[in-house]
């Protein structure tokens, strides 16, 4: 995403620049909406001078793996929450997978 320089947040601290990642944690009971995604969520931030870049953020899921990888939260329950918050949702496939 946009920022005033090169940058990147983990965790928690990822919550502050994007609004709407701040209902992945309840305030009160600090439940989280999606148990260990926080912990592997981090947030790039780089500077251009293009027009209307600070208006772009780009979000990169984990891909689909075949096998038995098991991942620490509920990726097709993110992969939806996260699709609500989108204006554009693009699919990459592997050719090899």
């Amino acid at each position: 995403m946009y920022g005033p320089r090169h940058a990147e947040l983990k965790g928690h601290n990822s919550m502050h620049l994007i609004p709407f990642l701040k209902e992945l944690r309840n305030e009160e009971t600090k439940a989280e909406m999606f148990p260990g995604l926080l912990n592997n969520l981090s947030i790039k931030t780089v500077h251009s001078k293009e027009r209307h870049f600070e208006n772009i953020v780009f979000i990169d899921t984990p891909g689909l793996a075949d096998g038995n990888l098991k991942y620490k939260f509920d990726v097709d329950e993110t992969y939806k929450w996260l699709a609500r918050h989108c204006d554009l949702v693009l699919v990459f496939l592997d050719p090899i997978g």
